[in-house]
């Protein structure tokens, strides 16, 4: 793959945090497989002793600050700029086919020129956006701020000098968690998705939720893990289901419990 390929993105940004560490050196390894020579990767992780040849550790108990922090260090160290354009994928999105190179790329180089400082990769809603450019035959479409699906943590597109102040405002509201921040579009913001929203179209080629749902192993995910390079990340995987067994089925069963008695009162 020709190294021009690799311009319209600066980096890939793969936020992490401690429990889920010891799956980052499988995700990349996914990444190297379905995307040789894909733009380097930084990991952003709130574990001090975290070890990755490119990453950058924030001690804090919330992601929205490790994120602000992170992206910040990186642009003190000079490895973005604020122009910069990257890929944000958290560690447990990973493709499950080739990624179309050529399509994101193409789609980076759209937002460049326009200026667009948010697309999404998992698509649009519905039939109410504003297509404002088509890409390889791959509509861009202005989000509305209801769609429900929306999220600041799909694989996403970003400027790099707007996703810092995207999370130092979240600082500001209080949106600390990687829950509150997720489904927020600000009043006087404008953010885009590319394509439609199709769990088998999506641009980056995952799961919906990723291999993680609420820090639980998905086991949708591990059933598509067909191909040899998954085979190290399958077994952590369901090691980790069958060790979980006992707790998930302690939560189901207080969630039962704690709805049946809200049913009561009301």
């Amino acid at each position: 793959m020709p190294d021009f390929v690799s311009v319209p993105l600066k980096a890939i940004i793969m936020p992490s945090c401690r429990k889920h560490g010891k799956y980052i050196d499988y995700s990349i390894s996914i990444i190297d497989y379905f995307w040789p020579g894909h733009p380097e990767i930084w990991v952003i992780s709130d574990d001090v002793n975290f070890k990755y040849a490119k990453s950058v550790a924030i001690k804090s108990p919330h992601w929205v600050v490790m994120m602000n922090q992170g992206v910040g260090e990186l642009l003190k160290r000079g490895v973005l700029n604020e122009e910069d354009y990257v890929l944000l994928i958290l560690e447990d999105h990973i493709p499950y086919k080739e990624v179309d190179a050529q399509l994101i790329l193409a789609i980076a180089n759209c937002a460049i020129e326009k200026k667009l400082q948010f697309v999404n990769l998992t698509g649009h809603g519905g039939e109410v956006e504003k297509k404002i450019a088509e890409v390889n035959g791959v509509g861009i479409y202005e989000v509305y701020p209801g769609f429900p699906q929306y999220s600041e943590t799909h694989p996403a597109i970003w400027n790099a000098g707007y996703l810092n102040r995207v999370m130092a405002k979240d600082i500001v509201l209080k949106r600390l968690s990687i829950w509150e921040a997720e489904d927020v579009i600000d009043p006087g913001s404008v953010h885009y998705a590319a394509g439609k929203y199709c769990f088998n179209k999506y641009i980056w080629p995952t799961i919906f939720s990723g291999f993680l749902i609420n820090g639980r192993v998905n086991i949708k995910a591990i059933m598509k893990m067909k191909l040899p390079v998954f085979s190290g990340l399958r077994r952590v995987l369901i090691k980790d289901f069958i060790l979980r067994l006992p707790l998930n089925a302690l939560s189901m069963i207080i969630s039962r419990i704690s709805l049946t008695f809200k049913a009561k009162l009301s």
